[in-house]
């Protein structure tokens, strides 16, 4: 479970479909169970901004329902098929570090980071 001060990190699914999870050296641990970063996901999707929402474009934050929040995140987390990571030993590892291992992990980007609970 990642903890508050874990770099959570979320890679396109198709960019992570080639990662060698079970390598002793693969730096990163999946995370399985998102609702241990659902507050993380909630807050990321209601501060996106509502393309339907024109010509205001405001963030869903403001356009959804309170009851309907969660729901509307679901779809879009099935819509981005995302997949989601930590580091599996971050003693000892900068932000700086991780971005590199990051870097040289996948050529293409994150599509998300989050650190101590806020985006990136």
């Amino acid at each position: 479970m990642p903890d508050e001060k874990s770099l959570i990190i979320a890679y396109d699914c198709k960019d992570s479909i080639d990662f060698d999870e079970k390598a002793d050296d693969f730096p990163l641990r999946r995370i399985n169970n998102l609702a241990t970063i659902k507050g993380l996901l909630l807050n990321t999707f209601l501060n996106l901004t509502d393309e339907d929402d024109a010509p205001t474009y405001r963030p869903y934050k403001e356009t959804l329902k309170p009851e309907d929040q969660e729901k509307e995140m679901v779809l879009w987390l099935q819509e981005m098929s995302m997949d989601f990571f930590t580091f599996k030993n971050e003693d000892n590892l900068t932000l700086n570090k991780k971005l590199k291992i990051l870097n040289n992990l996948c050529f293409f980007p994150p599509m998300y980071l989050w650190l101590d609970g806020e985006e990136i």
